[in-house]
């Protein structure tokens, strides 16, 4: 997605520009980190993997798109972007 698209995001109201907050890209990241662990973690069904697996990418992605992006995406926003191929 390009920076045009992102400010198109901006102008209606579905993207609100921030600030970076290291605090904030830090809690991501832990979180992520925190949940790929307990996904090695021995007695876990495959599916309790799956799910702490998916919690983690999403953990990731919410960091990358802050990092990128620099403001924060309502939910419909981010299911957009998300699905959107960044050319």
């Amino acid at each position: 997605m390009s920076n045009k698209a992102l400010d198109n995001l901006v102008k209606i109201g579905q993207l609100k520009a921030e600030p970076f907050s290291q605090s904030e890209f830090d809690t991501y990241m832990r979180s992520g980190k925190e949940r790929l662990q307990d996904a090695a973690s021995p007695g876990i069904s495959q599916s309790g993997k799956f799910l702490l697996g998916y919690a983690a990418a999403y953990s990731f992605s919410l960091t990358a798109l802050r990092d990128l992006v620099i403001g924060r995406l309502t939910a419909t926003s981010y299911f957009n972007v998300c699905l959107t191929p960044w050319v």
